[in-house]
């Protein structure tokens, strides 16, 4: 059961931070990565101040509009899936554990998970919508006109390419080892559950290493860091921009607002 809810919480980290240059079109993919990120951050303040269930309910339902209108609806549902998987999961974990451990009663329980759960959400939601709309190139350029160091801002972005890349690798290792009829048996003894874990890990993490000095090795065949780099495309802010960052500031604004004085 808990190897079932890992597998579908990394599908649903490879299929939501993957960038598909064929879907482009979406309106949330011609938003300038710097507006993105602005929201992003005005966003995930939002997200830590609001600290009641209806205020959170009311955030997770903006940001699945927002995605919804400028997003592809399937992709969406691929992402969102394993998430949702993963949350009930969540949510039955932690109301087990206030019950249990904590001897608090079952409601309050429960909103305490669903409030919890809803706020994981809303930040992997959140992070899926600006960082799978963005190529990395776009990421780097824009922490660069922030007045990141040229360096760090390309690792950065070298990273958010790997999320993905690695979600993948240990989805196909999962996949080979399945075939082979290995089983990662847990039952009452969880040294050896973690033992059998430990034989995939293992060649997971050797198929990174090597993508890692393949790729330092391509970075050193082209002098990286001798000089500064330019960008192939410059990224320019219009008013389609400004407006993204204005009306949406007025949401959160506004689902604040509720949050502090409308709800007891």
């Amino acid at each position: 059961m808990a190897m079932g809810v890992v597998e579908q919480a990394i599908r649903g980290v490879y299929e939501g931070f993957i960038y598909r240059v064929e879907e482009a079109d979406a309106l949330l993919y011609k938003v300038d990565p710097r507006a993105k990120l602005i929201y992003m951050v005005i966003a995930l303040i939002a997200i830590s101040i609001v600290n009641k269930l209806l205020g959170q309910a009311l955030l997770f339902c903006y940001i699945v509009s927002l995605i919804l209108a400028g997003y592809h609806v399937r992709k969406f549902i691929e992402a969102v899936k394993p998430i949702a998987l993963t949350l009930l999961f969540l949510i039955t974990l932690l109301v087990v554990t206030h019950v249990a451990l904590l001897k608090e009663p079952l409601i309050y329980s429960t909103l305490n998970a669903t409030s919890t759960a809803l706020r994981i959400a809303n930040i992997s939601l959140l992070l899926i919508a600006v960082l799978s709309t963005s190529s990395p190139e776009d990421i780097a350029q824009t922490l660069v006109k922030f007045g990141t160091p040229f360096k760090q801002a390309y690792l950065f972005s070298l990273t958010i390419r790997f999320v993905p890349t690695v979600a993948r690798d240990i989805l196909n290792a999962h996949d080979y080892f399945k075939i082979r009829g290995f089983r990662v048996k847990w039952g009452l003894n969880v040294l050896e559950g973690v033992k059998q874990l430990s034989y995939m890990l293992t060649s997971v993490t050797k198929v990174l290493l090597e993508r890692v000095v393949n790729v330092a090795e391509a970075l050193e065949a082209r002098c990286f860091g001798l000089r500064e780099r330019t960008f192939y495309r410059d990224l320019k802010m219009c008013k389609r921009d400004v407006v993204f960052i204005a009306l949406n500031t007025a949401i959160l604004t506004v689902i604040l607002l509720i949050n502090a004085r409308l709800v007891p």
